[in-house]
């Protein structure tokens, strides 16, 4: 049975969750939303942008175990990350959930085979110790600053659960050195979120905040996310889906030479990633 009782994937529910929060959620990233929309109606879901989406996504279930588990994504976007994960590996089950329902309905052209969701992820509906992970892409950076959204979370976790994040990887040098290009010289800004972008040292804050441990980080994407323009938000290359096969290759296979040296990793990837889990927990077991 769903940990989510009073739900339907035909017509997903807004769940009864803080209203307070979901109002000061929307207007404030209201602009972000609006570029995610457009993005994806314009958007090649079988083009270049999508698999390099797919890497980063691939890379952050690299540390789980998927098989019998039930997940929840918060934040899905259009890009839910369950498109990175073959039919044969999903889990029991995996709900993905946003606040804005016509996000939810760009996901669902995006991979239908996620239970959705229009809801906050602070629903206190979610039963308690019902999950095996939670999945936050890129959301953290997107909260009020006083949204302790781990610590709503942390309860959720069944016994041995784990929560896995990804976030923009703020010590990435070219990363920052190309946004200040972008800014000083043409006036563009890459910030989707009205909060900036974290430091890692602020990120492991709200992780321990919230009763919660790092147990592992990593890095992801070097250089195949910016051949994107952002995920297309300024076109660099055509959006090819064979082009990006190679440059997606290539990118996994420096990844992977470059994590044996870890200064290197942390200034020259686009993305940071950490699995989380309770204080003295070692191990996830997939749970029926």
């Amino acid at each position: 049975m769903p940990p989510f009782p009073s739900t339907s994937d035909q017509d997903p529910a807004v769940c009864d969750c803080s209203k307070q929060y979901r109002f000061r959620a929307q207007e404030e990233n209201r602009r972000t939303q609006e570029i995610v929309i457009e993005m994806a109606r314009g958007m090649n879901r079988k083009g270049g942008y999508v698999l390099v989406s797919e890497l980063e996504t691939r890379s952050l279930f690299s540390r789980v175990q998927l098989a019998g588990t039930r997940v929840l994504e918060v934040g899905c976007g259009t890009l839910p990350v369950t498109m990175s994960i073959p039919t044969g590996k999903m889990p029991a089950l995996f709900v993905a959930s946003d606040i804005n329902p016509v996000i939810v309905n760009e996901a669902r052209l995006s991979d239908d085979r996620p239970h959705y969701l229009v809801c906050s992820a602070l629903d206190a509906s979610i039963r308690p110790s019902s999950l095996n992970v939670v999945v936050l892409n890129g959301v953290l950076h997107h909260l009020p600053p006083e949204c302790n959204l781990l610590g709503a979370l942390a309860p959720l976790l069944r016994p041995k659960g784990a929560v896995l994040l990804l976030e923009p990887n703020v010590s990435c040098w070219p990363g920052q050195f190309i946004k200040w290009v972008l800014r000083r010289f043409f006036g563009m800004s890459m910030e989707a979120s009205p909060y900036g972008q974290f430091s890692h040292a602020r990120i492991e804050e709200l992780i321990a905040r919230s009763g919660l441990r790092v147990a592992e980080k990593w890095y992801a994407s070097l250089f195949a996310f910016p051949l994107t323009g952002g995920g297309g938000r300024v076109r660099l290359l055509p959006d090819s889906r064979p082009l990006f096969h190679i440059l997606v290759a290539l990118d996994e296979f420096a990844s992977r030479a470059l994590s044996r040296f870890p200064p290197l990793a942390k200034i020259l990837h686009w993305r940071v990633l950490y699995l989380v889990r309770a204080a003295g927990q070692t191990a996830l077991a997939p749970q029926p």
